[in-house]
């Protein structure tokens, strides 16, 4: 259990690493599958995340 919870918790570095890199491209905050915004509260809880709700589920 605690062997899940670090490989998440590695992932989720890893993809917040990515985010940092791409926080001052023009696209950061654009879903990449929509091409719409991504809510600003997502991006503050999620900025990892590249895509929106919508496109997410």
């Amino acid at each position: 259990m605690t062997e899940a919870a670090l490989r998440q918790s590695k992932d989720k570095l890893s993809k917040l690493r990515h985010a940092l890199h791409r926080v001052d491209e023009d696209n950061f905050g654009i879903c990449k599958r929509c091409s719409k915004a991504i809510p600003i509260m997502r991006v503050v809880l999620m900025p990892q995340s590249p895509y929106c709700v919508n496109c997410a589920q």
